[in-house]
């Protein structure tokens, strides 16, 4: 008897707890359809004060799981008003997301991104049709350490499997910003618009921004024909040159500028002759913030080209795939 009871009270836990989750997860859903109806709403009070376009979103569904904080948008569209659809992407996949707070770590996913046809109207035929069927993706992640006060983020764009361009980076100093950031993350959308009204509000912002520092970043294309593809398509409808004229243009550019280092040069030179990867990579000794660089503190002592590049540890390779 005690046995069945212990069984049958374990059968309802599960189910309570289950029965709980369901509830949480739904609840994070109807969360994340409010704040894409909220951001419609923006959009809308921001195009009636004339300061962007009257963009707007829908979606098809969505999902959430609040254990693992993981949300999905399905079919995912952004129109204009007038206009109609301009862009769909086919998932949005967004993983730490916290319905509150600011998460240490991140990452957005989106698939599938593609230019609706309305945008493409007037192009010829042939390019219209290239660039409508270009599928394109976006990787994006951060990682922040309280402790440390580090902020590393990376972002990989993606066009098919013909072109990636990435890039990361490494902020120091970031305790004020994000303190900063997590306590406007606090206030109510309406509350936020009425903080950024505030005669105080961009100035104490960039104040937090200058004290936040570059310690290192890389950038990075890795182009599989798709420059060399795009620059034809451009050039059969007659709206730029083809693109062995572009490169023989890019390289005059370069021999007309005898002042530029030879660590910028000579990637550059091989890229352009056969653009398959280049990266720009840097990382400094001591990290530089942002308040040295716009007062020009930072470029005390540095009298050349040469002696910032060496500063920065700059590096800009070509390679071939």
């Amino acid at each position: 008897m005690t046995k069945k009871l212990w069984i049958g009270g374990s059968v309802v836990l599960i189910l309570a707890a289950t029965g709980a989750l369901v509830y949480a997860n739904h609840q994070a859903e109807l969360y994340v359809a409010a704040q894409i109806k909220d951001a419609n709403q923006q959009y809308k009070e921001l195009a009636e004060l004339g300061e962007m376009p009257p963009f707007q979103l829908a979606y098809q569904d969505l999902s959430a799981n609040v254990l693992t904080s993981h949300y999905k948008v399905h079919g995912l569209s952004l129109s204009i008003e007038g206009l109609g659809a301009i862009a769909s992407i086919e998932l949005v996949d967004l993983k730490g997301l916290k319905l509150s707070g600011m998460p240490s770590q991140s990452s957005a996913r989106l698939e599938g991104i593609q230019i609706a046809d309305t945008v493409l109207q007037g192009l010829a035929p042939d390019l219209a049709a290239y660039l409508q069927q270009l599928k394109m993706g976006l990787n994006y992640q951060y990682q922040y350490d309280a402790h440390l006060g580090e902020l590393n983020f990376s972002q990989q764009l993606l066009v098919q499997d013909k072109l990636e361009f990435s890039y990361q980076f490494s902020l120091g100093g970031m305790q004020p910003l994000w303190q900063y950031a997590e306590e406007l993350q606090k206030l109510s959308p309406e509350q936020q618009q009425q903080q950024a009204e505030q005669a105080n509000y961009l100035p104490q912002l960039m104040q937090k921004v200058g004290q936040a520092s570059l310690i290192k970043g890389k950038l990075q294309i890795d182009n599989h024909q798709f420059w060399q593809e795009l620059t034809e398509q451009f050039a059969k409808a007659g709206l730029s040159a083809n693109f062995a004229t572009l490169q023989s243009l890019m390289l005059a550019q370069l021999d007309d500028n005898p002042e530029l280092p030879d660590a910028i040069r000579q990637p550059l030179q091989q890229f352009i002759q056969q653009p398959d990867q280049l990266s720009l990579s840097f990382e400094f000794a001591e990290p530089v913030s942002f308040a040295s660089m716009q007062d020009g503190s930072a470029m005390q002592g540095i009298e050349s080209t040469e002696q910032l590049l060496e500063k920065s540890g700059f590096v800009l390779e070509a390679s071939t795939h």
